[in-house]
């Protein structure tokens, strides 16, 4: 009779349990029947059912509620601080990239000048090396001089252009061997300049510097100043090269010998 009279008063009350008892006095077995017949009956034709939905069901629906919103907040917070996380990550990644691209482009114009520099002074020296080989060019033609380079090994012995000049021989001749070159001086001087030649392989001395006649293919015999030491070595310090040059004298010894006369 009291369930139309009941009210609820306030918001509900979180995680309120409420177990309801009887008591009746010790011995009293008819009370305790009647008891017992009344809640059955309640329980029988849902009365009890009902009186714990209306006022116990809102708070087991609202514990639930409770719980679910707070797992909702757990996982927005969880991802709230995931999206911040990778957003400091993002900005930390996009800070160093930034830093290393300065670097880089810092390195890029220092090796950029440097290879500037670079390309300069290579230019520079290239032009001072034509000009002091124009120079040199000119002072060995007009010395009447000529380069030579001799392959103790193969034997093989590389001229320039004015030696073909002062010889009077096929230009197109780059390349001769040292047999050849023999056979250009003169039977007296042989073994003169191959004992000089001989002691400046083996390193007796450190060069040497001989007057010799030399055939000329139009002029027969005219004499030359040859001078050449060893430019290269190989294995135990054997001689490999040997360099030097070729002048023609001839004129002067000729003069010098009509003095003396």
């Amino acid at each position: 009779h009291l369930e139309g009279t009941l009210k609820s008063i306030g918001p509900p009350l979180e995680d309120f349990v409420q177990y309801f008892c009887f008591a009746v006095s010790e011995g009293d077995h008819e009370t305790l029947s009647l008891l017992n017949e009344g809640l059955s009956i309640t329980i029988a034709n849902g009365t009890h059912e009902r009186l714990q939905k209306k006022w116990l069901g809102a708070l087991h629906e609202d514990k639930k509620y409770r719980h679910l919103v707070k797992i909702f907040f757990s996982v927005l917070i969880t991802l709230a601080i995931g999206f911040w996380l990778a957003f400091l990550w993002q900005m930390m990644l996009r800070r160093k990239v930034n830093q290393r691209t300065l670097e880089l482009r810092k390195t890029n114009s220092e090796l950029e000048a440097l290879r500037e520099r670079l390309e300069n002074t290579v230019e520079e020296r290239t032009r001072a090396f034509e000009a002091q080989s124009r120079r040199l060019d000119l002072a060995l033609y007009g010395g009447n001089i000529a380069a030579w380079e001799w392959d103790l090994v193969t034997d093989k012995v590389t001229v320039d252009e004015r030696w073909h000049e002062l010889l009077g021989v096929d230009q197109t001749a780059a390349i001769e061997h040292i047999r050849a070159f023999n056979q250009r001086i003169h039977p007296e001087d042989r073994q003169r300049i191959f004992a000089l030649v001989e002691a400046v392989i083996e390193g007796k001395q450190p060069l040497y510097d001989a007057q010799i006649r030399l055939r000329h293919a139009q002029r027969g015999y005219r004499w030359f100043s040859v001078r050449g030491r060893v430019t290269a070595y190989g294995a135990d310090d054997a001689s490999e090269q040997m360099s030097g040059v070729l002048i023609d004298i001839h004129d002067r010894v000729v003069v010098e010998g009509q003095l003396d006369e």
